[in-house]
């Protein structure tokens, strides 16, 4: 009989397991979009629109199309951001 429960656990375990991968999976997916949406280095950029200082949408994937850029993230509540921020600036196009 203990075996037997054994076994049950083990595959309930199993199963579980198996469930909570597929769900990851399928979090990722619907969060990433589609396989080609996701950036890739040497590879031309997927859509990414962002928002200029007024507000403007500006979709970067065709402002840097056919030149090196450099792309930076960045939050106005982020310490380390802030610091970083400075460094960037001497980078002029070219």
């Amino acid at each position: 009989m203990m075996i037997k429960r054994r076994a049950a656990f083990g595959l309930f375990l199993l199963i579980a397991v198996a469930a909570a991968g597929y769900a990851k999976f399928l979090w990722f997916r619907a969060h990433t979009g589609e396989p080609g949406a996701i950036a890739r280095l040497g590879k031309e950029l997927p859509p990414l629109p962002v928002f200029d200082d007024a507000g403007r949408p500006v979709d970067v994937a065709k402002a840097a199309r056919g030149r090196k850029s450099i792309i930076t993230f960045y939050s106005d509540s982020c310490r380390l951001c802030q610091e970083l921020l400075p460094l960037l600036q001497p980078l002029l196009p070219g």
